[in-house]
């Protein structure tokens, strides 16, 4: 008798806290107790016990990593295995084709088939070792004993090694005390007004500034203290260009299929938008003008869209790509993927009754909204998960 590989231990839980700074989503919901909880452990077990046999210890683990990234990634792919099979596909995992490797599924309803590959765009790569010694810092000061104060926290700068947090914990401790909660203003940001505590030592550039509790709530020993996190260190972002790479990358990756590839993406980045897309298959904007006439000038679209242009599409193998929001366990009934039909694909893939899509008509890009619910087709109640995650 095979024995079920489940992704979550399989005993009681007693934690109801919020997660930590340095805790892992894996960890995270493995280890709260809670109604709210229980609800989306049990979705995540039940559609990974439609997963295959010979495919699900592989997905059960990744759902299980202490990466993020990688967890995140795999509800990716659970999450789409069970939309198709919700929407009355046949979903083969990693199929036989002829190419150098196989995408992730070949969905099939009746004489309808395509391939479908799983990807995420997160970002610039970051430090992964900067970003654990950052969030080791948060998780030192929300043990500071704060009765009266929040703290807004901005790491301008993260140094090379783990800090020393004790002395830091007494000093901010002694910073807080000396302030009369009544007569703190807040001031946020890095300039030198107002109350602040500068933090800098051993690589590290700290900004702390005291958020004054509400005059009923002073005094509890146990409220978390961390209430504003700063910009942090500058980057350059540039969803659109890493988004048109990974398209680019999925899209060359499997040779000549017998059927339409659609490219399913999932964003992890915080301030993705709709022109992202359009500029990753259509285009980036840019300014043309004449040299001799400087004051014609004009938006256009550049001719480095994925999808190339009119009378010069590319890669119409690729019949659209799929593009979702930050899907995670508990927003499954809150983001709507949409569709991005390719404009002149050899093969069409049709959107689920669930999804926005997207299209070039009269060159202009027009959305069409869903015509189901999510809650519905998934069988959630509204609102789901139910409850709250952290009553009091």
């Amino acid at each position: 008798m095979t024995s079920i590989i489940l992704v979550f231990d399989d005993r009681e839980r007693t934690d109801p806290s919020p997660a930590s700074h340095s805790e892992n989503s894996a960890a995270f919901l493995n280890r709260v107790a809670g109604r709210y909880w229980d609800q989306i452990r049990d979705l995540v077990e039940s559609w990974a016990s439609h997963i295959p046999d010979a495919a699900r210890r592989d997905i059960v683990a990744r759902l299980r990593s202490s990466n993020d990234r990688q967890s995140s990634a795999a509800f990716w792919e659970l999450y789409l295995h069970e939309t198709f099979v919700r929407a009355g596909y046949e979903v083969e995992l990693h199929p036989s084709v002829e190419g150098p490797r196989p995408p992730d599924f070949r969905v099939t309803r009746g004489e309808e088939r395509f391939y479908v590959e799983a990807t995420c765009v997160f970002g610039a790569a970051t430090d992964a070792g900067a970003i654990a010694r950052r969030q080791d810092l948060y998780d030192a000061v929300e043990r500071i004993h704060s009765p009266n104060f929040f703290l807004s926290i901005d790491v301008e700068v993260i140094g090379s090694e783990a800090p020393a947090t004790s002395r830091l914990r007494q000093d901010l401790e002694r910073w807080l005390a000396d302030l009369d909660p009544d007569a703190t203003e807040v001031v946020l940001g890095r300039e030198r007004a107002g109350e602040y505590f500068l933090w800098e030592e051993q690589g590290w550039r700290v900004w702390f500034r005291p958020i004054a509790v509400r005059a009923d709530a002073r005094g509890a020993p146990d409220h978390r203290v961390l209430g504003v996190f700063g910009s942090g260190e500058a980057q350059w972002l540039d969803d659109a260009s890493e988004l048109r790479q990974t398209i680019r990358s999925k899209g060359n990756a499997y040779g000549v299929l017998d059927a339409p590839l659609l490219i399913a993406v999932m964003v992890g980045t915080p301030f993705h938008d709709q022109e992202d897309a359009i500029s990753a298959l259509y285009g980036t904007w840019q300014i043309e003008f004449t040299l001799n006439n400087p004051n014609d000038a004009r938006s256009v679209r550049a001719r480095d869209g994925y999808w190339g242009s009119p009378g010069d599409w590319k890669h119409t193998h690729v019949s659209g790509v799929l593009i979702a929001h930050s899907i995670a366990p508990w927003r499954v009934t809150q983001e709507v993927p949409e569709l991005w039909h390719h404009p002149h694909a050899a093969d069409e893939v049709s959107a689920l009754s669930i999804w926005r899509s997207a299209q070039l008509a009269d060159n202009r890009i027009r959305h069409s909204d869903p015509a189901s619910e999510l809650s519905d087709f998934y069988s959630l109640p509204t609102p789901w998960p139910q409850g709250e995650p952290f009553p009091q």
